[in-house]
């Protein structure tokens, strides 16, 4: 037959080690009482001590005091030494700055002025180009013998010189290859 479920020392177990962890709790935080204790009259004992040598040695104490305010007064003074001379540094930095970004600033204008210039002299000088390329071919046009006959009509003499031109084309042509 199987085990029957041993419910009771179960319970007994369980009620044992529930004891047992709040009995560790417990001391723990009589531990943790103690040590806090310890501690405020540690501080109690120093604070007293402290005010005992205060008693006994108040010139210690005043010139203790007078050698830390004459420290605090001359970091504030180098502080201030310090503070001036950064925004000194910052303020020549700036100024640099600005002075660099105008320079660049000119330049970048007269460039702009040069570059204007070369565009327009170059556009003069492309349209002195075409108006010369349209002389000359208009020259060409009147003193061509070929453009005569098409003004007169002739088709039969324009095709003979367009002939003749496509055949001294292919003989210089031919004169250049050897």
């Amino acid at each position: 037959a199987p085990k029957a479920y041993d419910y009771a020392s179960k319970r007994d177990s369980l009620m044992k080690t529930a004891s047992e962890s709040l009995r560790e709790r417990e001391k723990k935080s009589e531990i943790m009482y103690d040590r806090s204790l310890q501690a405020f009259e540690r501080r109690e004992r120093m604070k007293l001590d402290m005010t005992r040598c205060a008693g006994k040695n108040v010139g210690q104490m005043q010139a203790a005091q007078y050698r830390k305010a004459k420290i605090e007064d001359f970091n504030r003074g180098r502080r201030s030494q310090v503070r001036s001379k950064y925004l000194e540094r910052v303020s020549r930095k700036k100024s640099s700055c600005e002075r660099k970004k105008k320079e660049v600033r000119e330049e970048y204008f007269e460039k702009e002025r040069m570059r204007a210039i070369r565009v327009e002299s170059h556009k003069s000088y492309l349209k002195s180009i075409v108006s010369k390329a349209r002389e000359r071919n208009r020259l060409l046009a009147e003193s061509s013998p070929m453009v005569t006959e098409v003004a007169k009509g002739h088709w039969d003499r324009v095709c003979r010189l367009a002939a003749e031109r496509s055949r001294k084309h292919a003989y210089a042509a031919e004169v250049r290859s050897q």
